[in-house]
């Protein structure tokens, strides 16, 4: 099957085309435009027949399938995928990432262990980022002991699990404990997809085809379970984590990758999982596989992949896989931009600095970064520049005088703080003079160039800016 392509002019053709600028853009072509990038959603246009919806929706269905498992508020959603470099348009199927426990463990190391991944998280950008999911690995065999395991970990979190088993009769024991919250089955294989086939249709659970360097029984595997109607699939072409053979295990996911979203080959259209938590059986010291694992991670998800299991719940190690995995499926057309607010930074009372800056997320990430590092209790006006940074919002005319004065307003900074000092950035003293002129009981006073700065620059000044 040849490529899909996609065209706004097509899309136009179906929208109302009355550019009224409901759906916030400025015309249709502008708005099928955006539907084409998936920078926008469909449901924008309130004027759109339910006939046309219907349309546009199957015209602008990815190649990749999007897959859930787990329930209610953590149920996750991958796939959707529908280019081979995230530089054509972007990846969008985030990649799920998850921790692997198994069932000889001891009950207060079980317990302990799952406490130690669902407590893993950390804050970006007032984003706080944690553990998607849980896989628990049938290491015993018993499928009475996997069934307790199950619950116990049930009991604890509501994380999505994944069933880690090649047996049937084990996946069927914790999928019973998991009946309405739609685990995900790991694995079916050529010699036991019959029997997890059966227990996906009885248990309504998601799907993970395994079949190791064999991409042609991949694509049969997931065209018999089409046919039986079970459509949240996720394959494993195995993850081969030697050296010498890393380069076969990323050969296999870009032809997948290929057979979707250039060949359209329907059994091939979904989302790609891989396990570098094999990198702690390739290693007889712990640290050296887990850094193996670490590194094997980030490839994959430069790779788009969107299923990991994990087996290593460090937060050294986390934390580079998720800032890695935030900057590889954002959007490049979608704004870098926070909210504008007045926010407060470690507990900040009346008599606190006050200063102002850009909502660019990178400014923003930044500066609130240091200011969390030093512990520096002040309020942030965050002004809306139409996420440019402070220099370049200066050059636009995006950070003036006039805009800093409304969001003071729109925000009631004055109710906030006893003092009328504001710090601006040094880099926007061109409009020192006019926004002392829109403020004048205001005391308007530059920065430091760098907001490492801050701490230092309030140490030595604040009491004097205050009294004088």
């Amino acid at each position: 099957m040849a490529e899909k392509v996609k065209s706004p002019a097509e899309v136009m053709k179906l929208l109302p085309q009355e550019d009224c600028g409901e759906c916030g853009s400025d015309s249709c072509f502008e708005f099928a435009l955006k539907l084409v990038e998936r920078t926008t959603e469909l449901e924008r246009c309130p004027k759109l027949k339910k006939a046309a919806t219907k349309k546009i929706k199957k015209m602008l269905a990815p190649p990749m399938a999007e897959i859930t498992f787990g329930s209610g508020d953590k149920m996750l959603k991958t796939g959707g995928e529908e280019v081979m470099c995230r530089e054509e348009l972007a990846f969008f199927g985030k990649t799920i990432l998850a921790y692997d426990v198994w069932d000889t463990m001891s009950e207060e190391r079980l317990v302990e262990r799952v406490q130690n991944i669902t407590g893993m998280s950390f804050v970006r950008f007032k984003e706080t980022f944690t553990v998607d999911a849980i896989a628990i690995r049938s290491v015993s065999g018993d499928p009475m002991k996997f069934k307790d395991v199950v619950k116990k970990v049930s009991d604890i979190t509501d994380l999505p699990l994944i069933l880690c088993s090649l047996d049937p009769k084990v996946l069927k024991a914790g999928a019973k404990v998991l009946k309405g919250k739609k685990p995900l089955l790991y694995a079916a294989t050529k010699d036991n997809w019959e029997k997890v086939l059966d227990i996906a249709k009885e248990f309504e659970t998601a799907v993970a085809i395994f079949s190791p360097d064999d991409l042609d029984m991949l694509g049969s595997i997931a065209a018999t379970f089409q046919r039986e109607g079970i459509g949240d699939l996720i394959l494993d072409p195995g993850t081969f984590c030697e050296p010498e053979s890393i380069t076969q295990t990323l050969s296999n996911f870009s032809l997948l990758r290929r057979a979707c979203v250039k060949a359209n080959i329907p059994e091939l259209s979904y989302p790609v999982m891989a396990v570098p938590a094999v990198a702690s059986m390739s290693f007889k010291s712990k640290k050296a596989a887990a850094h193996y694992e670490n590194y094997l991670a980030n490839i994959f998800v430069t790779k788009g992949i969107n299923l990991m299991i994990l087996h290593f719940p460090e937060i050294w190690e986390f934390m580079p896989i998720v800032y890695l995995r935030e900057g590889i499926f954002k959007h490049p057309k979608l704004e870098s931009a926070i909210d504008p607010d007045l926010y407060a930074f470690n507990e900040p009372d009346a008599d606190s600095p006050l200063m102002v800056t850009a909502n660019y997320t990178l400014t923003y990430g930044i500066v609130s970064g240091d200011l969390d590092r030093y512990r520096v209790k002040c309020w942030l006006l965050v002004i809306d520049t139409n996420a440019l940074s402070v220099d370049t919002a200066v050059g636009s005319g995006d950070f003036c005088a006039e805009n800093i004065v409304e969001h003071m307003e729109e925000f009631d900074v004055e109710s906030k703080v006893n003092h009328r000092v504001l710090i601006i950035p040094r880099v926007a003293a061109e409009i020192l003079p006019e926004l002392r002129e829109e403020l004048p009981d205001w005391k308007v006073v530059l920065g430091p160039k760098d907001s490492s700065e801050i701490a230092t620059f309030l140490t030595d000044e604040w009491k004097n800016l205050v009294a004088e």
